[in-house]
């Protein structure tokens, strides 16, 4: 059995930290031999720093299944990413909806994070955030302009609720196949997002390559958000905590306590 968590509104507190709770009980279960790991839309730079206080030996999930890294030997053993051409009609789009895409993609062996400018909280909320945190990948640009050379890990645009669900829905009648397409309210700054990754890219997919990988055959997973579903929907055995996005929307997972209360970690150690 593995168990598997999301972070931001899953396993991290309302800050957006780990309890000292949370890290005691999962390095406790992982010195007794307890398969755990995280499955997050975090990339690995902001990501790490939770890796690192919970000491993971066993792969993670990151970029929403885009990506699948293993901690112990610090190498990527999955990638899952778009070309120019098929990231293409979906950034036009975006531009001709007036909105702003963050397109994060690699050209040679470097990493990049492009944004043209911040119209909302939540881009703001966003991009400043990591700014601060004197994170290099972002660039503001004048222009979108790529190549062959370049590979897509996602491209995500940020707005306001209700114009973001239209906008969703339009996308998914023009583009039905071809890539996943998630749509989810971000935790901290209460902005939707909705981000644009490789067909197969999915936590639920990159699930089961770290199954494969550490022959396991079952997994409990927790999570909180629509791009949690398909995750929560093939586990052995899913929770969702109390008063997440998803259980106020009236999905019916097990529940855990709530995110200021450990109930990731307190849910696990009552399981075994």
């Amino acid at each position: 059995m593995i168990y598997v968590s999301d972070l931001d509104g899953t396993l991290l507190n309302s800050k957006g930290q780990l309890s000292e709770i949370t890290i005691n009980t999962i390095k406790a279960l992982r010195e007794k031999g307890i398969k755990f790991t995280i499955a997050s839309a975090r990339s690995i730079f902001t990501a790490c720093d939770f890796l690192q206080q919970l000491e993971l030996k066993i792969p993670v999930v990151l970029r929403n299944g885009a990506f699948v890294y293993n901690p112990a030997d610090n190498k990527v053993l999955m990638q899952k990413l778009l070309t120019q051409d098929e990231i293409q009609p979906v950034l036009d789009f975006f531009i001709d909806e007036g909105l702003n895409p963050i397109v994060h993609h690699t050209t040679g062996n470097n990493l990049y994070v492009d944004y043209t400018k911040i119209d909302n909280y939540g881009e703001m909320h966003y991009i400043e955030s990591r700014l601060n945190a004197g994170d290099v990948r972002f660039r503001n640009v004048n222009k979108y302009l790529y190549s062959a050379e370049s590979e897509f890990i996602s491209m995500c645009v940020i707005g306001e609720n209700h114009i973001q669900d239209d906008i969703y829905d339009r996308a998914m009648e023009i583009f039905p196949n071809g890539y996943i397409i998630h749509k989810y309210v971000d935790t901290y700054s209460n902005h939707t997002w909705i981000e644009i990754n490789h067909p197969e890219a999915t936590k639920k997919n990159a699930i089961k390559f770290v199954m494969d990988y550490l022959e396991e055959s079952k997994y409990t997973a927790f999570g909180d958000n629509i791009n949690d579903l398909g995750m929560l929907e093939s586990a052995d055995s899913a929770y969702i905590p109390n008063e997440s996005y998803l259980d106020k929307a009236g999905y019916l997972f097990n529940k855990t306590l709530s995110i200021d209360e450990d109930g990731v970690a307190l849910k696990i150690l009552q399981l075994i």
